[in-house]
Order: structure tokens, then C-alpha cells, then sequence
């Protein structure tokens, strides 16, 4: 017979109460209650936690769990980065828990980075329960993208999320959960016909314990509506994620994705107070403390600084994310892949685009390389789109009209010319020789565009006689009389 704890607990982990589920199992220390203790702690990430207490029930001669309490603490300890300390074969795994033990097996084994087996176990059996059968898809999500396939975790959390609303409603955690993930993805990768997310995201309830997860959903919900050209409506799922920053890096997050979405809007001026207000969480927060994959802000602000002109700074940004980069944690997903240092990349050649151009190159080149293998469409033609405007190589230019054509409609489209450099052999404007003629035509000086780009003044001339020689000109004072 079932407990009123059990069921209560279990009530509580669906609607994604989790601290809630754990208060309510207290101390109690019955195999039972210390196994579903041990799996909350996985919730939460605190594998060594969890370890311990499945050992207990291994260890207790009452167990009647001990495949699945073995099979915890298998995927705790990988989760610790430590040796399998007992081989789990999943040909002696049995009885009701069979799906549960295997998930737990498959766990370990996408710890240890063996994608392989994660897909082969869990492709080869399908749970009844609709719940289960979701933690499979997000997990084999996961393995696919530990193999750089984000394409197919793509289609398994989005999988996740329809089978999840037709069948488990209820299931709050896993929803909410599987909707962040695929909303994340939308967020690179170039995709349509998921309208439900944000039908989903009102109709869901988010407890204290999904609130990252909600915060992030709205993000990612405000990105891809910026990148369809639909800024407004952009700005008010960023508000209400900054609204739910309740942590001072989340909120510098908020603030730089305001601050790019007004980039892409020509709200310059907001642009820079949004900047501004992040920049000072950044100076303030102690960084040697952070060890989750929150150091990617790092870059995210490098890049925001270089294209509101400030390349001091970009480069100061720059420098500690690459300096913290081996101080990200093993369990977290950016350690294990090439895409933290693609950001890195990406930062460096917005960082270094104005005074060194041939390290801005070869960063970005790499940087563009990660982004196109993996898909991430709007990254891989924004960077193609700024190695164009260094180089003037007509291959860039097609590699970035390539990526860039995903967002017909969206702002992207700014940064290349409507005609091919082969059907015209006037070489546009780039970004920034854009900026400095809007601001010659506002009366500034060479010096003056200087300082509030944060660039050489010989760099200012330099792209001022670009422009003259676009609009076929050479006079500063004819220039000043072409309408742009």
C-alpha cells in the first residue's frame, strides 16, 4: 500500500515543487523515503548527496529497491565525475522499476560522455508511462547534442513537450522542463511552426523551483521573436524576464538581451543604458565563486560592448571570460562541448574588429566554423556577415546570406547588401562605416566619433574616406549633402 507521504511527494515533484516534495520526506529513513530522497537531491544537482543516501538503501537488508538505488548511485557518482564503482548490467535490470533503473543507467552513461550507449539503451525500450517515455526523449536529446547533433535534440524535447501535453498535462516539472530546452534550441537553430511555447508558457504554473527555467523560456521567447523582426512584441517577453531575475547575473543577462534587441531596433541610446546598468553587475560580482556555464556572460557582454563601440571594454570582457573558461564545472553542458568557446570566439571578433583585424578574422573564422556545423543559424551569419565587411571576400558574403536568409523578415537582413559584390563591384558599407557616416551627419568630429565608438581616430578616417568613395565623393562637406 502507498503511503499519504509518497503520494504526496509524488504530487509534489509533478507540479515541480521540489523543495516542497523534499520538506515533506523530512529525515525519514525507510529504504523507500531514502531512495526518493536520493533522487530529489539528483533534481537539484547534488550528486554526492544522492550517492550516499542510495548507498544506504543498497546497504539496508529491507531494500527491496536495490537495481534502482544501485543504479542512482551509479549516475550520482558520474555526475561527481568519480569511476563506476559497480558495473550495471542492463540485461539483469528487472521488475517494476525496469524503466526507472535504465534511466538511471543511461544517466551515468551521458555523464560520462558516452552518447552512444544513452540512444542504443533507451531507443531499444519504450516506458507505458507517458512521463517515462518523456525523460527518454530529453535524455536521448541530450546525447545527441553531446554528438553536436542539436537538430535532433531538437525533435526529441519538442517530441518531449507533445506527448507530454496530450497525454501527462499534469506533469508541470517535465513540461516545463522539455518547453526550456526546445525553446532554447529555437533560439539557435533555424525553425518554425512552434507557436505553442508561448501558449504553453501562460497556461503553465511556475513554483519557486522553475523559476531558471521560466526566466530562461522568456528569453528565448523574446529572442526569436527580435530575430522575425518583431521587436516589440521581443521587449515584452524580456520584461517579463527581468522582471523574475531574482539573481544579479540573470539580470545582467536581461539587460544585455534589451540592450541587443534595441540594437537591432536603432535605439542606440537605450541600447547603452541597458549596457551600462549590466556592465556594473559584472564589475560587482565575484567571479572566482561562479563555476556553472553563467560565465558565458562573459562573452555575451564582450559582444554587446564591441557593437555599441566600446572595444576597451569588449576586450576586457573577453579576457575573463578565456580567463575563467577552465573554471567551469564538469557537470554543466557547456564544458563539454565546443560551443563556450565558439562564444569566446565570436566575442573576440567583435572585440577586436576595429584594431586587430586579422585576429578579429581568424577568431571569428572558428567561431563561424562551430556555429555552421552545429546549425546555429543567426550566430553563423551574423559572424559571416562581419568577416564580409573585413575581408570583402565574396565567399563570406554568400556564407552569411545563406545563414541570414533563415530570418527573411528579421533584422540580420541589415547587414549585407541587397546585390551580390559579384554582380557589383562598388564594396558596401560596412556596419560600422554606416555608424560613422549617421554620425558625421549628426556634425560630429573625426574625434568626437572617436571617443563615443571607442576607436582610433585614424580608424574614424579611415572609415570616413570609405564612405567617400562609396558615394563617390572627396569632400567631407559633399559627403555631408548625400542622403544615406
Amino acid at each position: 500500500m502507498v503511503s499519504t507521504t509518497s503520494l504526496e511527494v509524488a504530487g509534489l515533484l509533478r507540479a515541480g515543487r521540489l523543495s516542497e516534495a523534499r520538506e515533506a520526506l523530512g529525515s525519514a529513513s525507510g529504504p523507500s523515503e531514502l531512495l526518493e530522497r536520493a533522487r530529489i537531491h539528483m533534481h537539484f544537482g547534488e550528486y554526492r548527496d544522492a550517492e550516499a543516501l542510495a548507498v544506504q538503501v543498497i546497504e539496508s537488508p529491507a531494500a527491496t529497491a536495490r537495481p534502482l538505488a544501485l543504479a542512482v548511485a551509479n549516475a550520482a557518482r558520474a555526475g561527481q565525475g568519480l569511476p563506476d564503482r559497480t558495473r550495471i548490467d542492463v540485461a539483469d535490470l528487472q521488475g517494476d522499476d525496469f524503466s526507472v533503473s535504465l534511466y538511471y543507467v543511461a544517466m551515468a552513461a551521458y555523464f560520462r560522455n558516452d552518447f552512444h550507449a544513452v540512444d542504443t539503451w533507451l531507443s531499444a525500450h519504450a516506458p507505458s508511462q507517458p512521463a517515462m517515455r518523456a525523460r527518454y526523449l530529453m535524455l536521448r536529446g541530450f546525447a545527441a547534442a553531446g554528438l553536436g547533433d542539436f537538430a535532433t535534440q531538437l525533435e526529441l524535447t519538442d517530441a518531449a513537450v507533445r506527448l507530454l501535453r496530450s497525454a501527462a498535462p499534469e506533469e508541470t516539472y517535465l513540461l516545463a522542463s522539455a518547453a526550456y530546452l526546445t525553446a532554447l534550441l529555437l533560439r539557435e537553430l533555424p525553425c518554425e511552426g512552434y507557436e505553442y511555447l508561448s501558449d504553453l508558457e501562460r497556461e503553465l504554473s511556475w513554483p519557486d523551483d522553475l523559476k531558471p527555467w521560466h526566466f530562461h523560456l522568456l528569453r528565448t521567447l523574446g529572442w526569436k521573436f527580435a530575430l522575425d523582426g518583431s521587436y516589440l512584441e521581443a521587449m515584452r517577453y524580456l520584461s517579463r524576464a527581468a522582471l523574475l531575475a531574482d539573481d544579479p547575473i540573470r539580470r545582467a543577462y536581461a539587460l544585455l538581451d534589451r540592450a541587443t534587441i534595441a540594437v537591432f531596433a536603432n535605439e542606440r541610446i537605450s541600447a547603452q543604458t541597458e549596457f551600462e546598468t549590466a556592465a556594473e553587475i559584472i564589475a560587482t560580482t565575484d567571479w572566482e565563486r561562479v563555476h556553472d556555464e553563467t560565465i558565458a556572460l562573459l562573452p555575451y557582454a564582450a559582444q554587446v560592448a564591441a557593437e555599441l563601440g566600446h572595444a576597451g571594454r569588449a576586450a576586457e570582457f573577453y579576457r575573463e571570460g578565456v580567463r575563467l573558461q577552465n573554471q567551469i564545472d564538469a557537470n554543466y553542458a557547456l564544458a563539454h562541448d565546443e560551443r563556450f568557446g565558439a562564444f569566446l570566439g565570436e566575442a573576440a571578433a567583435f572585440a577586436f574588429f576595429d584594431n586587430q583585424r586579422k585576429r578579429a578574422i581568424r577568431e571569428g573564422t572558428n567561431a563561424y566554423e562551430t556555429f555552421a556545423r552545429i546549425g546555429y543559424a543567426w550566430r553563423a551569419g551574423r559572424l559571416g556577415a562581419l568577416l564580409y565587411a573585413a575581408t570583402q571576400d565574396a565567399a563570406w558574403y554568400a556564407r552569411a546570406q545563406q545563414w541570414i536568409g533563415y530570418y527573411p523578415n528579421g533584422p540580420l537582413q541589415r547587414l549585407l547588401p541587397g546585390k551580390s559584390p559579384r554582380r557589383k563591384n562598388i564594396r558596401p558599407l560596412s556596419p560600422r562605416q554606416r555608424e560613422v557616416f549617421r554620425l558625421m551627419r549628426q556634425g560630429k568630429t573625426g574625434a568626437e566619433i572617436a571617443t563615443q565608438l571607442g576607436i582610433s581616430t585614424l580608424t574614424v578616417r579611415n572609415h570616413e574616406q570609405a564612405v567617400m568613395r562609396y558615394y563617390k565623393v572627396h569632400r567631407r562637406y559633399d559627403l555631408l549633402q548625400v542622403a544615406e
